[in-house]
């Protein structure tokens, strides 16, 4: 496990949290490959006494996260798309539903509407086929994103303000088919009586994602390791909330804990919202060998997913109020995220990932085993 990684769910673990709560429970976690959703199987695993289901679709990406569990008899894989029936006769007691598109998969639009409307019939569906069979209450616990908002002429958006989804925009597809889900968990809620919790999540980043990643942190991080300059195709004057994973993670917890059921929660760092360009700046900063140039109104510009949605701001006080405290500011979270980056990059990556580190600690880092 990467070091950074590993740090994070030590640090979770800490966390004053009803921890017992989930002693015994059998939890399935979908798109357990993704950035997020691994924490949630890392930080599982770690308590011990948690069974863990890892859906993934592909085995071979779900070994290099998870061979480390490869004899536990307290993990197993469910290779399968989510959008397909998930077996009933698995005893699941809680659903980390965080099977979505993401990155370069949003390009795939029908792929996009049909693994988020799908999906979450799957997993509510299963939910109910429990509920009916066995009056099993299955806790179902869905990532949504605050892309559900739209266009709303606020700037400030609590969890009760909608707007208008640009019907000819990029990420059309993403937008409505998370609302749709949405729908589709509160319809399944209401009708069939299952135990439901949303959390919409605004602009995550942090260690391991993949070199294929479209979104502007991912893309700005291996555009200044591999290229020594970042390009922004706009001014960069667009505001983003980000909010770094390990917080993301015990936000999650505290809403899956001590959130009403039934209910839906921001999930953003109140106190991380960001120009872009500054952003940029930001991530140049943590490559101390080399200075990276940030130019804006590239003609070619980066390969990051544009939105030019202007959020400005997400309420989080519904999750505040039940005792979530974000830890990490914006220079913290990404010196951590490129960190991360550079050690579990490629060969010519480490040299660099080591002279981040001394520089910054003053001390070598050699003999230290990252498991």
């Amino acid at each position: 496990m990467n070091k950074i990684i590993k740090e994070d769910i030590e640090n979770i673990l800490t966390e004053p949290l009803p921890w017992e709560k989930l002693s015994g429970k059998t939890v399935l976690v979908t798109g357990a490959s993704g950035v997020v959703a691994s924490y949630f199987v890392y930080i599982l695993m770690a308590l011990g006494n948690v069974k863990v289901i890892a859906n993934v679709r592909d085995p071979k990406k779900a070994e290099k996260k998870f061979g480390q569990y490869e004899n536990n008899s307290r993990f197993s894989l469910l290779v399968q798309d989510i959008a397909n029936p998930i077996p009933v006769d698995l005893d699941i007691d809680i659903i980390i539903h965080a099977a979505s598109p993401t990155g370069a998969n949003l390009i795939d639009f029908l792929g996009t509407i049909n693994a988020n409307v799908e999906g979450a019939k799957s997993v509510c569906e299963y939910a109910r086929a429990k509920k009916e069979q066995k009056s099993a209450n299955v806790r179902a616990f869905f990532f949504s994103s605050v892309a559900v908002y739209g266009i709303t002429g606020k700037n400030h958006i609590s969890e009760s303000d909608y707007g208008v989804v640009d019907l000819d925009g990029k990420f059309v597809s993403y937008a409505e088919s998370k609302r749709m889900a949405e729908t589709i968990f509160k319809a399944y809620a209401t009708q069939f009586g299952i135990e439901i919790q949303i959390a919409r999540l605004a602009s995550t980043y942090g260690p391991d994602f993949s070199p294929n990643n479209r979104l502007a942190h991912a893309q700005f991080i291996q555009q200044a390791n591999e290229q020594g300059t970042i390009l922004l195709d706009s001014d960069g004057s667009v505001i983003r909330p980000y909010t770094y994973v390990a917080d993301v993670i015990i936000g999650y917890l505290t809403i899956l804990f001590c959130g009403r059921l039934n209910e839906v929660y921001n999930v953003s760092n109140p106190y991380c919202d960001v120009k872009i360009i500054d952003l940029a700046n930001i991530i140049a900063e943590n490559f101390r060998h080399k200075p990276i140039r940030v130019i804006t109104n590239a003609k070619d510009g980066s390969n990051a997913a544009r939105n030019d949605t202007k959020v400005i701001s997400i309420d989080s006080s519904k999750l505040i109020a039940l005792g979530w405290r974000p830890k990490y500011n914006l220079k913290e979270g990404f010196a951590r995220t490129v960190q991360s980056f550079m050690v579990d990059g490629d060969p010519l990556a480490r040299s660099l990932a080591l002279l981040m580190e001394c520089a910054r600690t003053r001390q070598p880092i050699f003999g230290e085993s990252f498991k």
